[in-house]
């Protein structure tokens, strides 16, 4: 079946500047002095110390080797975390969070043995792979123990996401759409490993009974080095070992943000995503094409999530490259892997992501967790020229970029106003995050920042919402036991009184008959 290309609303060209990381070869960085496994759930909410010293698989000062496992029993939710490699796990520490500037979070920290040789991005498997014999359910559970989740930057785990979409999926994509500037670690990993991508993406669309496998690249792939296409088509061209899988590459146009999920979705499928709904209520499920190699990896080779690929890139950077890293890295080695900085520290803007959607990264011992795709560093002259913050002058430019088709001048100055519940109600919450309206903004207004902002105020108060609902619905139980119990205590307590009087009644009747036989006695006598 052949993909039409469609179009959504909104978004606009951007320069792309991936020639930059992708100009060296994917190098793999010296083993860190130390590492921390950022512990977080998939949606960046931090887990309570008592959830995190529960499910702990390791003790303090126990030695550690590569792969094994350290956290487990917590759910889909929050899948588990591996040692990247070998050392020695010293306890549960606070570091600077990677996005969250001014908070830190609890990072599990490991002293690493540096003897040990740097782990290299793992070669392609070839096309011919057959699949293994796995249930849809054996691979979920498998995946989950494995730790994979969305390598796009959510963090969303694969496993869950697979569950909540199981048995009504026509159409697996595979997102290999790097839309955002700068940002090359996807396409580094689609140039060395396409067999394995493909083969990510048998093993998901079998377990989720799938007809339809699609491929998505941007086009400009075709012209950077070399197309990107031909070792996609080696792998898909036929396949004999899913002669009713239907696999295809498309290249689709760059246009940010082409890689959002519902923009992907409505691009190749000409279908829109319910607002209030997922892409698995129209038959479809979308994930980033490193999360189906890391599919591959932990099914075919029994390999934990511990190690991914970061676009090391940016005019401030003295050697743009991808870097294989483990997970927990600090951001510090990182930048000296790719030689440092190319000019004064006090002139470089660091941003993890990219330039459009990214976050500043405040504190350079930071460490990258699983969704961390780029370490960007910009000096101020490639910064866009600021005057400073001016009022809104109702240009409109925002709302005919905007991807989910709101109106971010109003959301502006409902979250400026500290009006989160109506900017909810005027669709707040969906909201992509992408930045182009910060981006085309005349007046400069930091859109994107009140949007977060806002919406981390809205789930705060869904938070406490829940908490009180749940404390409504204990106190509720607890009375309903209370009264239960006061209840049982009452049929109690009558049951011996109608003991009691049934006894007294016996003993009434026996009594008498024992008065009738002495009477009759005597009357004999």
């Amino acid at each position: 079946m052949s993909v039409s290309v469609h179009g959504f609303f909104g978004g606009m060209p951007l320069a792309d500047h991936k020639a930059m990381a992708m100009q060296r070869p994917t190098q793999s960085i010296p083993v860190p002095e130390a590492l921390y496994l950022p512990l977080k759930g998939h949606r960046h909410q931090p887990l309570d110390l008592h959830q995190i010293t529960d499910h702990l698989a390791v003790s303090v000062g126990q030695q550690l080797a590569a792969g094994q496992t350290l956290t487990r029993g917590m759910g889909d939710a929050h899948p588990r975390l591996h040692a990247p490699v070998a050392g020695t796990f010293l306890g549960i520490v606070s570091r600077p969070a990677l996005k969250d500037m001014g908070h830190d979070v609890p990072c599990l920290h490991i002293q690493t043995d540096r003897t040990q040789a740097p782990k290299k991005l793992p070669d392609d498997y070839p096309p011919n792979t057959p699949l293994p014999e796995i249930t849809p359910d054996e691979l979920m559970d498998h995946l989950q123990r494995m730790g994979i989740v969305g390598l796009g930057g959510a963090q969303f785990p694969t496993s869950e996401k697979m569950r909540q979409a199981s048995g009504g999926i026509d159409t697996v994509i595979l997102n290999g759409v790097e839309c955002e500037p700068y940002i090359a670690c996807d396409e580094a990993l689609m140039r060395h490993r396409p067999g394995t991508i493909v083969l990510g993406g048998r093993l998901l669309a079998k377990a989720l009974g799938a007809k339809r496998l699609i491929v998505a690249v941007e086009d400009p792939l075709k012209d950077s080095h070399g197309s990107v296409s031909d070792g996609f088509l080696a792998c898909i061209q036929p396949h004999p070992l899913d002669p009713a899988l239907d696999i295809e590459f498309i290249e689709v146009p760059s246009i940010y943000p082409q890689g959002a999920e519902r923009q992907l979705i409505k691009t190749l499928t000409n279908q829109e995503v319910p607002f209030d709904g997922l892409p698995k209520d129209i038959g479809v499920i979308c994930l980033n094409v490193a999360t189906a190699a890391s599919v591959a990896d932990a099914v075919i080779e029994n390999t934990p999530l511990t190690h991914r690929l970061v676009s090391i890139t940016g005019p401030g950077i003295q050697n743009p490259c991808n870097v294989y890293a483990p997970i927990g890295t600090p951001v510090t080695d990182l930048i000296h892997q790719a030689g440092g900085f190319n000019c004064p520290e006090s002139e470089i803007d660091l941003i993890i992501g990219g330039p459009v959607s990214g976050h500043t990264v405040s504190d350079q011992r930071s460490p990258i967790d699983k969704g961390s795709l780029c370490i960007l560093a910009l000096t101020r002259a490639d910064r866009p020229n600021s005057v400073g913050s001016m009022p809104c002058i109702n240009c409109g430019f925002c709302v005919s970029v905007c991807p989910a088709q709101l109106l971010p001048q109003t959301l502006f100055k409902l979250a400026s106003q500290g009006a989160h519940e109506k900017a909810h109600q005027m669709g707040m919450m969906d909201c992509i995050e992408c930045g182009l309206c910060a981006e085309v903004c005349p007046s400069h207004l930091p859109l994107l920042d009140w949007y977060r902002h806002s919406k981390d105020q809205l789930r705060a108060l869904d938070m406490d919402q829940r908490r009180q609902a749940l404390a409504k619905e204990r106190f509720e139980a607890r009375n309903r036991r209370l009264e239960q119990r006061q209840a049982e205590r009452e049929a109690r307590r009558q049951a011996r009184r109608a003991r009691l009087e049934a006894n007294s009644s016996a003993q009434s009747e026996i009594e008498a008959a024992i008065a009738r036989a002495r009477q009759k006695k005597e009357g004999e006598s």
